[in-house]
């Protein structure tokens, strides 16, 4: 018996291209149709999130390229703020400051407490009174030759003896370092009453004394010389 042979050809790639126009045209009409359904009962077209038409497993697989290098330590930025601690803008022309941006408060509250008797190293310098400054020596109506004022101060930075500058360790009630400073007021200017008498000049000078104190230095807690402004002294040189 003769096959009767229709006029369709079936080749394997054809019906693929049928199959995918097929799914095409059923998607596009079901999408033509979605705001007609919208529109009639006057209802919100929900909304997707931007990863809605994506695999989830696509985020599983892709690369995160350089995250350790967007990722911010702080631990990691306060050790080289310590590493590299040069002189702040803030202390310019002094030996100390009172107040710095990123202290680094945790890490030594955390070297603080790993200290047996830490209040034996506690310093709160004594400052006289004006009762106690009246058993002065020139307390009779006498005024210094060069003026100064004094202070108590609780450094939070300072310059070692060597020159360098390092965190001091401050935690306000917990553990403090007070230190009593007298800083001239007209610091390398002529000293008074005695300017150019007798073919000498003078001039007011500021001294300074060091003072151990408990400090941060490469991340351990240790003990420095600290210089700091001690007294107000007049020099006088002949021309």
């Amino acid at each position: 018996m003769a096959k009767i042979r229709l006029g369709v050809d079936y080749h394997p790639f054809k019906i693929v291209i049928m199959a995918v126009l097929l799914f095409w045209i059923a998607d596009k009409t079901n999408s033509d149709s979605q705001p007609n359904f919208y529109e009639k009962y006057d209802l919100d077209r929900p909304s997707y999130p931007s990863w809605y038409k994506r695999s989830p497993f696509m985020e599983i697989i892709e690369p995160k390229d350089n995250m350790e290098e967007r990722l911010f330590f702080p631990e990691n930025d306060m050790k080289s703020q310590i590493q590299n601690l040069e002189n702040p803008h803030i202390c310019k022309n002094k030996t100390y400051c009172e107040d710095t941006p990123y202290y680094p408060t945790e890490l030594v509250k955390n070297k603080l407490e790993n200290i047996r008797n830490l209040m034996e190293f506690a310093i709160k310098d004594y400052i006289p009174t004006q009762i106690d400054l009246s058993h002065r020596i020139d307390a009779n109506d006498e005024t210094p030759m060069c003026v100064s004022t004094e202070k108590l101060i609780y450094p939070k930075t300072a310059e070692t003896v060597n020159g360098n500058w390092l965190y001091i360790a401050q935690m306000k009630e917990d553990f403090s370092q007070g230190i009593r400073v007298e800083t001239c007021v007209g610091n390398s200017k002529p000293c008074r009453y005695v300017q150019d008498v007798m073919g000498r000049v003078s001039t007011c000078e500021q001294k300074y004394i060091y003072r151990q104190l408990l400090a941060i230095n490469k991340e351990d807690i240790t003990t420095e010389l600290f210089r700091f402004p001690s007294s107000c002294c007049c020099n006088v040189r002949n021309v």
